[in-house]
């Protein structure tokens, strides 16, 4: 990334999941988790309209779905990354996270991840504690590898 350039990095955390075979299973999402990503993609078009994102997922299916509509709004691919699933070493998981950004042209990332990664991703980044609700939208604009927060959303339900 050259001096003075900006990226929009947004983090999502997945919706709702369908909680029928437990935690130890990798489900998707409920019925609410469904519509609560549909609402995100409507909003992720009002935001960004016409600009191409990179997406990419934690390896669970719950936030797979979260950016399936998205991609499908968008005409972007949805990639796996190992390094933004839950549990284990947050920090080195960041840190790889960080190699990925950081050799990324593009200046539109989003990504979909859980309720313990973002906030440590928050926290490391910013200094602060912010924990995001199921479907959760934060926004972050990067310049010269600093973070500022541009946008949150706690309620998607409420973006209709």
């Amino acid at each position: 990334m050259t001096s003075g350039s900006v990226k929009t990095l947004v983090l999502i955390r997945h919706a709702h999941r369908d909680k029928v075979l437990g935690r130890a299973f990798d489900n998707g999402l409920s019925l609410k988790g469904f519509k609560q990503a549909k609402v995100l993609g409507k909003f992720f078009k009002s935001r960004f309209s016409a600009r191409k994102p990179v997406l990419f997922s934690s390896p669970k299916k719950r936030c797979y779905e979260t950016l399936f509509s998205i991609s499908k709004k968008s005409g972007s691919e949805i990639k796996m990354l190992a390094c933004l699933d839950e549990g284990g070493d947050l920090d080195a998981k960041i840190a790889e996270f960080f190699t990925t950004f950081s050799e990324l042209k593009e200046n539109l990332i989003v990504i979909c991840s859980h309720g313990d990664w973002i906030p440590e991703f928050i926290r490391s980044q910013l200094g602060f504690q912010v924990e995001l609700s199921k479907a959760g939208w934060i926004e972050l604009i990067e310049s010269r590898s600093k973070f500022e927060v541009s946008w949150i959303v706690q309620k998607p339900d409420q973006l209709n």
